[in-house]
């Protein structure tokens, strides 16, 4: 489960009580190493970390907070057929399988922010050119 690939639709229809709900302020804010900031603060609510790391190579962004432990989760997010990024978090402790279905429930509920954002950066890049 280390290597999953996270779609947005699959994981918010099943929530019950996950960070979806907190993650509303993700809609406030559409630059990306914004979102992905608040993003990697929400999380911390639900689980523990010792680092994360979001990286998008093809928007020349990487967002490290924290320092890498032995044990990680690593995610490469997908949706609508766009490469959003990669996150992996780590810590000294192994992820519970508990712990990663909220992340990756959370990571699902990101996807469509991070589609907008991406978008919208699109939109300025070409206006500006």
């Amino acid at each position: 489960m280390n290597n999953s690939q996270v779609h947005a639709h699959s994981y918010i229809e099943e929530v019950s009580m996950t960070p979806e709900a907190n993650l509303d302020e993700l809609h406030t804010t559409l630059p990306l190493r914004e979102l992905i900031g608040l993003f990697a603060n929400e999380i911390r609510d639900f689980v523990e970390y010792d680092s994360f790391c979001y990286s998008n190579a093809a928007r020349d962004i990487q967002v490290d907070r924290g320092s890498a432990s032995i044990h990680s989760c690593h995610y490469n997010i997908k949706d609508k057929g766009l490469e959003l990024g990669e996150v992996t978090l780590t810590r000294q402790s192994p992820f519970r399988e508990e712990e990663m279905i909220i992340i990756e429930r959370a990571l699902g509920a990101l996807s469509s922010h991070l589609i907008n954002a991406v978008e919208s950066q699109s939109e300025l890049q070409a206006r500006g050119n």
